[in-house]
């Protein structure tokens, strides 16, 4: 795929305006009702965005750290609780929100949006790229976010995703996708980050397999661990990759990414400082025929490979 055809792409998928309804999300919300309705009127927990939204509608999430444990009809503590995707809806964060002169004033820096799998919030401020066992992280979330067979319309923007860990013992798929988990699914991140997020197996900030063609644009994967993909673990899918960055991440394969039976797309991509023990520092693929246009490698490690195996 060339740089034109997967700019395009990105693009068409990106920008296709919502028709629906916009619901707000705000922990600081006010009240005196929490309906979604407006700022100061909004759901305090975004598990309850996500149940009443329908596709074409998008949610507008204010700055604050938000937990997939909370919310009506949801288990305090649970490992289980995830950010489900719903089909054809947009989550947006970085707004202002409930209190501020201007409460739709958006700006990801300075009114930065977590959805943290840290359920105890005992975590350490930063997991550093450390390796996959961190005890604190023994309780927290299995997956931040899911997405299952959501399509194209599906967007996720300008959020961090922290804390998850994919370590389950009862569970396969709760081994993979700390941060965040894609079966079959075609959602579109954009200015998304993912850090401290680790897997037992595979793609500590995010894993994706069975057909899932999602894009990414201006999304960074950051100090991610996990077996195989510290940061990203693809099978059998089709995701671009247009001006992302991975930092940190490690791995035994593929210290960034780490791809099998996928043609992945990357352009304008930087790796730096990944580590893969036995191969494949930033990237190691396996079975497929990724293609690389205007990206940047520089100090990834591996027992072989640095750059990619």
């Amino acid at each position: 795929m060339g740089v034109v055809q997967l700019t395009a792409r990105v693009w068409a998928l990106c920008l296709t305006p919502a028709l629906g309804s916009i619901v707000f999300v705000d922990d600081s919300a006010t009240g005196p009702i929490h309906d979604g309705s407006s700022w100061c009127n909004a759901y305090l927990y975004l598990q309850d965005a996500l149940v009443a939204v329908e596709s074409g509608d998008t949610i507008h999430i204010a700055h604050g750290t938000y937990k997939p444990d909370m919310g009506v009809d949801v288990v305090v503590g649970a490992r289980e609780a995830t950010f489900e995707l719903v089909d054809g809806v947009v989550l947006e964060g970085g707004y202002a929100g409930c209190g501020h002169a201007n409460p739709d004033a958006r700006d990801a820096a300075t009114f930065p949006t977590i959805l943290s799998g840290d359920l105890a919030g005992n975590d350490s401020a930063a997991q550093g790229a450390s390796g996959l066992s961190l005890p604190e992280f023994e309780d927290n979330a299995f997956h931040v976010i899911t997405a299952l067979d959501a399509g194209a319309g599906t967007i996720v923007r300008d959020l961090i995703i922290v804390g998850g860990n994919a370590n389950s013992t009862d569970d396969a798929n709760g081994r993979q996708g700390g941060g965040a988990f894609l079966r079959g699914a075609t959602p579109a991140f954009i200015g998304c980050t993912f850090q401290n997020n680790q897997a037992a197996e595979d793609g500590g900030g995010l894993f994706a397999d069975d057909d899932s063609h999602a894009v990414f644009d201006d999304c960074r994967w950051i100090q991610n661990a996990a077996v195989r993909g510290g940061g990203v673990c693809t099978f059998n899918s089709t995701p671009v990759f247009e001006r992302c960055e991975w930092a940190a991440n490690v791995s035994h394969e593929g210290g960034g990414v780490y791809t099998v039976d996928a043609n992945a797309a990357f352009a304008d991509c930087r790796f730096w400082a990944n580590r893969g023990s036995e191969a494949g520092g930033a990237v190691f693929g396996s079975n497929g025929s990724s293609t690389f246009d205007r990206c940047h490698f520089l100090q990834n490690t591996a027992g072989r490979g640095g750059a990619y195996s």
